[in-house]
């Protein structure tokens, strides 16, 4: 028997992001070809990756305003909360290498800096 869309979301909600952003964090893992297998992922040597940063509406929720916030402008505030994220990802693989979500307080720079601490040598 398979569950519900219902069920699927209410499990999630029970479960919370914690998980989630563990099992994430220990798949995140440079790709295991290096650049004699991949010469199209390096750059004389050096893995290349992307950095990019983006928004998401998320559920409108007392919790998620005041963890999230919302946009506004001349007309009033936007009709949900929304998150903040960047993401460190290999180009070749496509391997993501690292996320940060945060409030809309937080510039995509500031964010970003906390990902420089993941790139690591990768020996072959």
């Amino acid at each position: 028997m398979q569950p519900s869309p219902a069920a699927i979301s209410k499990a999630r909600v029970r479960l919370g992001w914690e998980p989630l952003a563990e099992l994430l964090s220990m798949s995140m893992v440079p790709a295991q070809s290096g650049p004699q297998e991949a010469p199209w992922a390096y750059w004389r040597g050096l893995r290349k990756l992307a950095i990019d940063g983006f928004t998401m509406n998320v559920q409108a929720s007392p919790g998620n305003d005041a963890a999230f916030g919302r946009p506004s402008n001349v007309k009033g505030e936007s009709a949900y909360p929304q998150v903040r994220t960047v993401a460190l990802a290999e180009t070749g693989s496509r391997a993501l290498q690292g996320l940060q979500v945060g409030p809309l307080t937080q510039g995509e720079q500031t964010m970003a800096r906390t990902l420089w601490a993941l790139l690591k040598p990768v020996t072959w």
